[in-house]
């Protein structure tokens, strides 16, 4: 999703900039040494800076901010025109480990003799005769699952 500053002028995105930068600095945050290990603290300042102004202050906007900034290190420089950052988009690939509780129907074919009842059954498994995974899973429905870890994979640009 773009940014809705995107359709500003240079000029009013520059002011914007130079308000956003005066508020990160009452913070101690300095424009200058931003880093994306430190993206929600400035994230927080930007969106309350845009906030305070009127402005849009969702995700894509304090992005669209922060890249005004990497796109123009001199932007205090009212002289220069700002160059406006174009969106990208990026494949991220997951790894989720969970623990989850579910609930398979398995069906399997016994030939007997003798009339099978449930008993028969648990005695089979008892005597490593019967093992319900030899058996086809006709169905499984997912009770509960908790996320144990996740990892990222892989990060690329579209």
């Amino acid at each position: 999703m773009r940014s809705k500053l995107e359709s500003f002028k240079p000029v009013s995105i520059g002011t914007i900039l130079r308000k956003v930068n005066d508020d990160l600095m009452e913070e101690y945050l300095d424009i200058k040494n931003y880093s994306d290990t430190d993206y929600s603290e400035y994230y927080y300042v930007i969106e309350s800076t845009l906030k305070d102004l009127g402005m849009p202050s969702d995700n894509e906007d304090v992005n669209f901010i922060l890249a005004c900034f990497e796109e123009n290190p001199n932007f205090e420089n009212t002289d220069e025109m700002l160059r406006i950052p174009k969106i990208k988009s990026f494949i991220v690939n997951h790894s989720v480990t969970r623990d989850v509780r579910l609930v398979e129907n398995i069906s399997q074919e016994i030939e007997s003799y003798l009339d099978v009842t449930e008993n028969i059954v648990y005695q089979y498994q008892e005597l490593d005769i019967f093992n319900l995974y030899d058996g086809e899973i006709t169905d499984t429905d997912y009770i509960d699952s908790e996320w144990i870890d996740d990892e990222i994979q892989s990060i690329y640009e579209k």
